[in-house]
């Protein structure tokens, strides 16, 4: 019966060892490779590389079905003045700048409606003007105050979603690029 006692208590040990190793195992990994809550704007913002070859299928409300679609353009607007055309060498600069850039996780920014704004137009891939359709892919948003910007993320759940991230200065600066 002694016998019997020692190896299961040997069993137990071992199994206690396993599950003990599993743990710091899995502790390790989750607090050094887990999720930071942070994004990197690289990872949020449309590459520039991407821009001309982008083309995907999406929702066309003017024919009710899906569509091919295309880039077609950039703006940058800012309360009420006009509209600026912004180039994908001048787009490809400004994304560059803020390439670096690390997400915040909480929102310390305010974004009124006459906030800058950076846009990402797509359109239909059709010429046929019956089902003709351009549309936001994505924007970014500068706050009020210059130092903050928000990119809008494409997520599957429903509603708006965006991610901000601090940026001295980078109103100034991308408007020092796009005027440039």
């Amino acid at each position: 019966m002694q016998e019997n006692d020692r190896d299961l208590r040997k069993i137990f040990m071992v199994l206690a060892a396993g599950v003990g190793a599993a743990f710091l195992l899995t502790t390790f990994f989750i607090s050094y490779y887990g999720p930071s809550g942070s994004y990197q704007l690289s990872q949020s913002l449309l590459n520039p590389e991407t821009l001309k070859s982008l083309n995907y299928n999406d929702w066309n409300p003017k024919t009710s079905e899906s569509d091919r679609f295309i880039f077609d353009h950039i703006l940058y607007e800012q309360g009420s003045e006009p509209a600026k055309k912004v180039s994908i060498d001048q787009y490809k600069k400004i994304y560059q700048l803020l390439s670096g850039d690390t997400s915040v996780s909480e929102n310390l920014a305010q974004y009124p409606s006459t906030s800058p704004k950076l846009t990402l137009y797509v359109r239909t891939e059709s010429p046929s003007k019956w089902q003709f359709d351009a549309k936001i892919f994505q924007q970014l948003q500068i706050d009020a105050s210059g130092n903050y910007y928000r990119v809008e993320l494409h997520e599957d759940n429903k509603g708006t979603h965006w991610v901000e991230f601090p940026h001295k200065n980078v109103k100034n600066r991308v408007e020092a690029l796009i005027n440039d």
